[in-house]
């Protein structure tokens, strides 16, 4: 089923929200001071490292 001029028009409405949603929210975490990462493209194909190893390989033990 082809798609039609308006539900294009209503996607390309709806992406804009929330990119800019997506904004005002980095923004409020950036004003409280929460670290963000740029999420642009990246220049290669290595996954995002985090800066300063939040994360661990160790499995934790929930007991």
């Amino acid at each position: 089923m082809p798609i039609t001029y308006s539900e294009v028009a209503k996607f390309k409405t709806q992406l804009t929200s929330y990119g800019t949603q997506m904004s005002q929210l980095l923004e409020s975490l950036a004003r409280s001071g929460i670290p963000i990462q740029h999420f642009g493209p990246s220049s290669t194909s290595e996954p995002l490292q985090p800066e300063h190893g939040h994360h661990t390989s160790t499995p934790i033990d929930n007991v």
